[in-house]
């Protein structure tokens, strides 16, 4: 009875046990396969992401360089004559207005309400087929962009950008467009490097493809060839919102058409990336469950699940492609993001320092040097970033072009803010010795924990850092920014500005002072700087650093200079038939001006209305205006040759300044006023290491037959210095701070 009893327990243990076993193998099973499928959400998710960050960052691209066609059609927009000009007249308007326009502008073209169009080759026709005047009229962007069409006369593609031209009342009166060569648009689209990613199409409004890797299918269609999908068409997707789907293509294996409608044009931008990476994932898991299974019954779950659960993850990391930027080897801004947020969750009551960076001027560096030294540079940028950050608790990356971020711990945001300065003045030691110059600028962000526990978010360090490098000057005295709130009071300015500049202009609220240039031999006025300010109804008088660099950016900086230019060729002509002392005066020429040529042309017609004398009037060109140093030594030759002096303003505040010294044919160099200020102690005395090297500058331009003048003169042991080096000429507040018309003629009367 003992054994048989014995052999009943034994029984009913072993139940229990092969009851808990087969439980536990449920259980564990249902948790793998629950962990292996969030694992495989989670990892698709990022893979969409990925894409859709591409395709957004391309798109934005793109549509910056068609905002650039847009900003030229409307610099040469002018309502009046173009509503009272006859079609004759339009047309020879056109023509002369597309010197102003790069090389890859087509034809120029005026539509009238009637939808009579009239090109700058003074061909006529009728634009009704491709737009009516009334969706011009009801165009509520800036410009309107048209589907590809084929060019007159060619086999060649283009597209047009339309704008339209409004009077005084806010009225359509006509539209001013461009045809433009897709060539430029598609070197854009293919030079774009994704490796082994996918490939990028463009398409217009009606799917017609303006870009496609494949020549044959430009202005045409696609359409999947099995039944299946064969209602996803090119034109299909144009109608539907940014997204993805699931397509064919021509050999008929399975596609993910990744989209994104490019902002104010209607085209759409895709992404055609191979399906089978999404199959090897799903058969990834499907696999690897199955073993996990398999091991569990031979009770070695554990084991196997730690390798299967780590080759798992290896191969899903492997599909991320974009996770690792191929020209660099760096992680990108969707890994980035994703490792900052790890970073940030493990320790959220740490401080940190957020930077983006990006290397100005690469498009020129592009242009000059070719792609392949620009793509030289940002693998030295890397490097020199990765060697910033081997010193620190962070991580670094690589995103769109030359922009760079890092993300690193600091103790305090004063201390942080004090070694990056540091660091940079290092940097940017190591940078000056590369072949070719080129210079980085920085916006900085922080993470400081609240009180409450609460901290920001990747996107918001990324767009605060963003925002504070937007604001950098374009010269390369500035480098970096730090974000906080004054900078949202300057953007807030700076959209006012734009609103009101050309009602400013319009209603006389610019006017120009007058600073004296004193020879320091005698102490007596010997010229004058025509200095712009503006008087603003609602913001008051408004100095030139609040206004001039937002002209500069956006190109109304061309309408002031002439406006300008008028207002000294009066003052000069009244003080003539007045009898009044005459001095030279000299005007500025921004460095927005890269045509000589047309500049000229345009300067003289200005010029000789007003009947004065070439020697009393003297162009100031800035040093660091381009990058090609034979552009500036044509404007100073143009300029010789119709009689004015040429001051190189702001010298030696650019990079090639020795060397432009005997290249660029100038007759005065005006040292900046960053010359005395960095070398002028507290108390007033001039360093005597920079009054050497001022003083050897000096020296040389006098051995170069130069005239020499400094700015921002203001102490007398200033004008002791420069006396004693011998500089010819200054202007600043010791002497004079600028004056209205009035005064300078009084300050000329009794200092003559």
């Amino acid at each position: 009875m003992r054994d048989k009893k014995n052999i009943t327990i034994t029984l009913k243990n072993s139940l229990r046990l092969i009851f808990v076993f087969v439980l536990t193998i449920v259980l564990v099973v249902t948790l793998i396969s629950g962990i292996l499928k969030k694992s495989k959400s989670r990892t698709l998710s990022r893979y969409y992401q990925s894409f859709d960050y591409i395709l957004e960052g391309f798109s934005q691209a793109i549509n910056y360089y068609i905002k650039d066609y847009e900003t030229d059609i409307y610099n040469i927009i002018d309502e009046k004559r173009l509503s009272s000009y006859t079609i004759d007249e339009t047309a020879e308007y056109l023509k002369e207005q597309s010197i102003n326009l790069d090389f890859d502008y087509f034809n120029l073209f005026y539509i009238y309400p009637d939808c009579t169009i009239v090109f700058s080759d003074h061909h006529i026709d009728s634009y009704a087929d491709v737009i009516s005047f009334a969706d011009i009229e009801a165009q509520t962007n800036e410009y309107y962009v048209t589907d590809l069409i084929g060019a007159r006369g060619s086999d060649n593609y283009l597209f047009n950008i339309i704008c339209p031209v409004r009077n005084k009342n806010g009225k359509v009166t006509g539209a001013l467009g461009a045809s433009l060569k897709i060539e430029n648009l598609k070197n854009v689209i293919k030079n774009i490097k994704l490796g082994d990613i996918g490939t990028l199409s463009l398409s217009d409004c009606n799917g017609n493809f303006i870009v496609h890797k494949d020549e044959d299918m430009l202005g045409k269609n696609y359409t999947p060839p099995s039944t299946k999908y064969e209602h996803l068409t090119s034109k299909f997707l144009a109608q539907q919102p940014e997204g993805h789907i699931l397509s064919e293509a021509n050999d008929g294996s399975l596609i993910d058409l990744f989209y994104h409608r490019i902002e104010n044009t209607g085209w759409v931008l895709t992404l055609t990336a191979k399906h089978s990476n999404i199959t090897e994932i799903s058969d990834d898991y499907s696999r690897s469950t199955a073993i996990l299974i398999v091991v569990i019954i031979l009770l070695i779950i554990m084991f196997i699940l730690i390798g299967a659960m780590a080759i798992y993850q290896y191969k899903a990391e492997r599909l991320l492609v974009v996770d690792i930027d191929p020209l660099t080897n760096l992680m990108t801004r969707s890994r980035f993001e994703t490792e900052v947020e790890k970073i940030i969750k493990k320790s959220p009551k740490t401080k940190y320092m957020l930077v983006d960076c990006d290397i100005r001027g690469l498009k020129f560096i592009n242009q000059n040097y070719g792609g392949q030294e620009a793509d030289n540079i940002i693998v030295y940028f890397a490097g020199l970033l990765t060697d910033f950050m081997k010193e620190r608790e962070g991580v670094v990356a690589r995103g769109f072009a030359d922009h760079f971020y890092m993300f690193y711990k600091v103790s305090a945001i004063h201390r942080g803010v004090a070694e990056f300065k540091n660091d940079y003045e290092k940097l940017y030691e190591t940078i000056k010795g590369y072949d070719i110059p080129f210079f980085p600028k920085f916006g900085i962000s922080f993470m400081v924990p609240h009180d409450d526990g609460s901290v920001k978010t990747v996107q918001e360090l990324l767009g605060q850092a963003s925002f504070a490098k937007s604001t950098i000057k374009d010269d390369i005295l500035s480098n970096y920014a730090l974000y906080n709130s004054t900078l949202l009071e300057k953007v807030n300015r700076e959209h006012f500005i734009e609103d009101n500049m050309d009602a400013a202009l319009e209603n006389g609220e610019f006017f120009v002072l007058y600073q004296p240039k004193i020879e320091l031999l005698t102490e007596k006025v010997v010229g004058a700087e025509a200095l712009v300010r503006w008087n603003s109804p609602k913001l008051g008088i408004l100095n030139p650093d609040t206004f001039i660099p937002l002209f500069e950016k956006n190109g109304f900086i061309k309408k002031l200079d002439f406006y300008v230019y008028q207002k000294v060729f009066k003052f000069i002509s009244r003080l003539m038939e007045e009898k009044k002392p005459l001095v030279p005066i000299s005007v500025n020429m921004s460095r927005n001006h890269n045509k000589p040529e047309k500049f000229i042309h345009d300067f003289m017609s200005l010029f000789s209305q007003y009947h004065i004398p070439p020697e009393l009037v003297e162009i100031e060109i800035l040093e660091r205006s381009f990058m090609n140093g034979d552009t500036l030594k044509t404007f100073a030759q143009l300029l010789h040759e119709n009689g004015f002096t040429v001051a190189m303003d702001d010298f030696g505040s650019g990079e090639s300044s020795l060397n432009m010294l005997n290249q660029v044919p100038v007759d005065v160099l005006k040292f900046d006023r960053t010359f005395l200020v960095s070398s002028t102690t507290e108390d007033g005395k001039i360093n005597s290491d920079s009054a050497n090297f001022i003083e050897t500058l000096v020296e040389l331009s006098r051995n170069l037959k130069k005239q020499t003048i400094f700015e921002g003169v203001e102490t007398k042991d200033q004008i002791d210095f420069l006396k004693g080096i011998e500089c010819d000429q200054v202007q600043g507040f010791y002497f004079s701070k600028p004056l209205t018309e009035f005064d300078f003629i009084q300050y000329l009367e009794d200092h003559s």
